[in-house]
């Protein structure tokens, strides 16, 4: 597979450089091209990763009395910088739950909002309260495990135990912008006397999808051991408007693996065998937890954005193995239909029919946060227009004095790829007013008070791939 890799990416080189000299090569276009990054090729390496992921909830709780869902006390976060990750506490094994959950989350939640509902409440006191015995602690690297081959680009790090056995978790060592692979945690073992067991279904719930992508070699496959502290919630609401879909990975950062991007987090994960650090491990940004999912965390990661006056948020779960997690915002203020316009009038449907996807995020498609928020809103520059579909008011520019919309569209129009690829991807507004007009940009207010920018697809950047 590696020297597959090599060979297409040599290709890639070549094919770039003979395009270089081409009359109709726009080379500054290419270079903003080659900013992004290769949103297609993550897609589909972690398509069967993905949907095996799911270390998310468990469906055993339908079994259970019905509970009253958990509602999360506000607070005001403190953000810290994210330069490393540590491991949270232990988890300890307990009694099993009761019906009504003890426990709470803490975020940036309004108090007459559930953090969670439905099955997730009994998952979110398991989160809590694992009743599976597994403990987790700081990384330690060990040995290959025994019966296990061993493999070029890949360590092992001891990360807990349960009853007799180690955690172990086998971890890819690339380090390369071109190989999403990279500090990825592949699998789970158990070694104890008997051998060596690859932890297969790492959840609880019996209709997650299991994490069978990578098969280490000298390993038993378990599909019967199960993990109360790496099963989370389908879904989490800090506030009004504003809902985490904690059961669903994101493919398009880092790949969405199940156990996490060890590069994403620094410590023992971030150290190459030769004792290098991992030029993958991002030290700008701004932590900040959202809510404690047991012995994990749910966070926000802060960037400012690309567009002057925006602040770009990914969303994660810092699991207990001290790795990172992409999740994302499944709120309903994004999608077809999910603004309506006080006037009536359906300024989603285009003739082309790039704007399919109704309400999107106005960040870079390949590599930009999950969302954009409004760093210094100025409410004196927008004017309510229509509602969501979260039930939030929708606000669009008042006029063209809205500095804030006309960076976002000298930056949604400079980034697409234009003429050179297909006339599709040619910007659809020449002037600023035109994209006033059509309502391109709008904002709302989530509950924890901050303000979610987003654009009709149709006026988002068109882009051609992510290279």
């Amino acid at each position: 597979m590696s020297e597959l890799r090599d060979i297409l990416h040599q290709r890639h080189h070549e094919m770039a450089a003979s395009l270089r000299d081409a009359p109709e090569f726009d080379e500054a276009a290419a270079t903003r091209a080659v900013r992004t990054h290769r949103r297609g090729r993550v897609v589909v390496m972690s398509s069967s990763s993905l949907a095996a992921a799911a270390v998310i909830a468990s469906g055993t709780w339908l079994l259970l009395a019905p509970a009253d869902p958990v509602v999360a006390p506000a607070w005001t976060p403190s953000p810290s910088p994210s330069v490393s990750v540590s491991p949270t506490s232990p988890a300890s094994p307990a009694p099993e739950p009761s019906a009504s959950p003890s426990g709470t989350a803490e975020s940036e939640a309004d108090p007459s909002v559930p953090l969670v509902t439905g099955d997730d409440v009994a998952v979110l006191e398991r989160l809590m309260n694992p009743t599976t015995g597994e403990t987790w602690h700081e990384p330690v690297e060990v040995d290959v495990p025994a019966g296990v081959e061993a493999t070029d680009h890949r360590i092992y790090l001891e990360v807990g135990a349960r009853a007799d056995a180690a955690i172990v978790a086998a971890v890819t060592t690339y380090d390369s912008f071109y190989t999403t692979e990279g500090f990825q945690v592949v699998a789970l073992l158990e070694v104890d006397g008997s051998g060596t067991r690859q932890i297969v279904c790492p959840s609880t719930r019996a209709d997650d999808m299991c994490v069978g992508d990578t098969e280490i070699a000298g390993a038993a496959e378990d599909r019967e051991t199960h993990y109360d502290s790496l099963t989370y919630p389908r879904s989490v609401t800090p506030a009004a408007a504003w809902t985490i879909a904690t059961g669903t990975l994101d493919p398009s950062t880092h790949g969405g693996t199940a156990l996490g991007w060890a590069s994403l987090a620094a410590g023992a994960y971030a150290v190459l065998p030769d004792g290098t650090a991992s030029t993958s491990v991002r030290t700008d940004q701004t932590r900040t937890e959202i809510a404690e999912l047991g012995g994990s965390t749910l966070v926000a990661l802060e960037t400012p954005g690309e567009v002057e006056g925006t602040v770009e948020v990914h969303y994660a779960i810092d699991t207990p193995l001290g790795t990172r997690v992409q999740v994302g915002p499944a709120t309903a203020g994004y999608g077809a239909g999910a603004v309506t316009w006080t006037d009536g009038v359906d300024t989603f449907a285009h003739p082309d029919g790039w704007g399919v996807d109704g309400v999107a995020r106005p960040n870079e498609p390949c590599w930009g946060g999950h969302e954009m928020l409004d760093a210094a809103h100025d409410a004196s520059r927008w004017t309510l227009a229509g509602e969501s579909s979260a039930g939030t008011d929708v606000y669009v520019p008042a006029d063209s004095s809205n500095e804030l919309a006309r960076r976002i569209f000298e930056f949604e129009r400079d980034r697409s790829y234009g003429e050179l690829v297909d006339p599709i991807y040619v910007y659809p507004y020449e002037t600023f007013q035109e994209f006033l007009d059509t309502r391109s940009l709008f904002t709302w207010q989530r509950g924890d008070g901050a303000w979610v920018l987003g654009i009709d697809s149709f006026a988002g950047m068109r882009y051609y791939e992510c290279v």
